[in-house]
């Protein structure tokens, strides 16, 4: 009887460890699961200290003629009356101010046939009308370029 009464003592220990240990797994997963939460935390927290750092000089900046222009020419596609916008093939948008009178506006209307045009023999091209030749680039404005035109600075 006492062999018998110790043999469940025993398989009641070990169950009690059974889950005494599961419930330890548990918790370490938890505690693991807190600790990658606490270090993003940590890491967001310096991101937004670095961030509140330069909070000054970006409203410095923001109050210049510089920074006015970028968004003027970036979000509502605003030039200069005496500008030229190069549109480059990779979508990179130059502008020039222009040295000289220069017919501007017929310029722009020549890049923007030439391009149409370009877009036209590839649409052909995918189409199986013609092969196109992209081997020869083609100037934004027409072949004839006015001979004492200046070079316009494209910085």
């Amino acid at each position: 009887m006492k062999t018998v009464k110790s043999i469940i003592m025993m398989m009641i220990i070990v169950c009690i460890c059974t889950v005494l240990y599961y419930k330890y797994l548990g918790l370490e997963k938890e505690h693991k699961q807190y600790e990658e939460q606490l270090m993003e935390a940590k890491e967001r927290l310096e991101k937004e200290e670095n961030r509140e750092k330069k909070i000054p000089d970006y409203k410095a900046y923001v109050q210049t003629k510089q920074f006015v222009e970028e968004v003027a020419r970036k979000k509502f596609g605003l030039v200069y009356p005496d500008e030229i916008i190069f549109k480059v093939s990779d979508g990179e948008v130059i502008h020039s101010t222009i040295v000289e009178d220069y017919d501007a506006e017929y310029a722009i209307e020549q890049a923007k046939l030439q391009e149409e045009k370009r877009k036209q023999e590839e649409l052909e091209a995918k189409q199986g009308k013609k092969p196109a030749d992209n081997s020869e680039k083609k100037p934004a404005v027409d072949d004839e370029e006015p001979e004492d035109l200046p070079e316009i600075p494209l910085d």
